[in-house]
């Protein structure tokens, strides 16, 4: 046997249905004999079905397939199917889904979770409306006011910076962030200004 040769030559299968569903297919369209030719066999689910939204036949591809393939009936059935999931979750767990309503707590995480990544000491979740309003939107860097209307392609536009960099060991915590605009904390970079 050769030292490059794998230790187990055969590989367990899995024991599910859809794998006992592959191979009776697969024996069915004689492909252990090395026969492709024979078309691709429909499963039990197959079969013409009317769809739940539009009232059309459409050719079922999974067994619980009640919708057609039409982009805005499947837009209706993930909607539905959102629905059912926030119903459910608000039944077990007490309280609405708070992500999809509060985007801003949901950025707030992820830069507190980007900011461990890049090496900072500690860090918590800020929501950045919070820094721009205790600083009454002013630049903590050149004293200039800050247009709340401006958008990030913007060179003036508000943008957070952390006054000991996360490079030189700072925190992502309230008390170490300003705003600032973004002209000015880009030029600042990983520089501890005094």
């Amino acid at each position: 046997m050769s030292p490059f040769a794998p230790a187990r030559t055969w590989q367990r299968r899995h024991p599910g249905a859809c794998h006992r569903e592959h191979e009776r297919r697969r024996r069915q369209a004689g492909r252990r004999e090395g026969r492709h030719t024979a078309p691709p066999l429909k499963g039990p689910w197959s079969g013409e079905r009317d769809c739940q939204f539009c009232g059309t036949g459409f050719l079922a591809k999974a067994p619980t397939s009640s919708t057609c393939y039409a982009d805005e009936c499947q837009r209706r059935h993930n909607r539905e199917r959102m629905r059912g999931f926030l119903r459910r979750y608000e039944s077990c767990h007490g309280h609405p889904y708070r992500w999809k309503r509060d985007p801003a707590k949901r950025r707030a995480y992820a830069e507190a979770r980007r900011a461990l990544q890049r090496g900072a000491s500690e860090a918590e979740p800020v929501v950045r409306a919070v820094v721009f309003e205790r600083d009454a939107w002013t630049c903590g860097l050149c004293d200039e006011p800050i247009n709340p209307d401006l958008r990030f392609p913007d060179r003036w536009s508000a943008s957070i910076d952390h006054v000991v960099p996360l490079a030189r060991g700072g925190s992502h915590t309230l008390d170490n962030l300003q705003a600032a605009h973004l002209t000015c904390n880009t030029s600042k970079g990983a520089r501890a200004v005094a």
